[in-house]
């Protein structure tokens, strides 16, 4: 430590590690990420891409819509819609469903 110096005080050289300058990365902001000319990418990602995503969630969402309708298919054919299923005697609602 040099007389008078501080050894919390920041290098004031031009070198740094490795007998480099330290370069400032490119300046890259909102609307850099929204389109970028020289990657031609839209959001960070390419046109190709963008359309594998689409094409992947529009076949997922139309699987899972089938998955929910067989669900719902299965669900209404087990009812019967003369006779509520938990009526009668031997039932938590019991005959009287509207009194204690």
């Amino acid at each position: 430590m040099a007389k008078g110096g501080s050894r919390y005080q920041p290098e004031d050289g031009p070198l740094m590690s490795n007998g480099k300058k330290a370069v400032a990365p490119p300046k890259t902001g909102f609307m850099h990420f929204l389109y970028n000319k020289e990657a031609g990418t839209c959001c960070g990602r390419t046109s190709k891409s963008w359309f594998q995503i689409i094409v992947f969630y529009i076949i997922f969402y139309f699987l899972l819509a089938l998955f929910w309708l067989g669900c719902l298919k299965i669900f209404l054919s087990t009812i019967d819609y003369q006779l509520p299923r938990f009526y009668g005697p031997g039932t938590i609602i019991g005959v009287n469903p509207g009194m204690f």
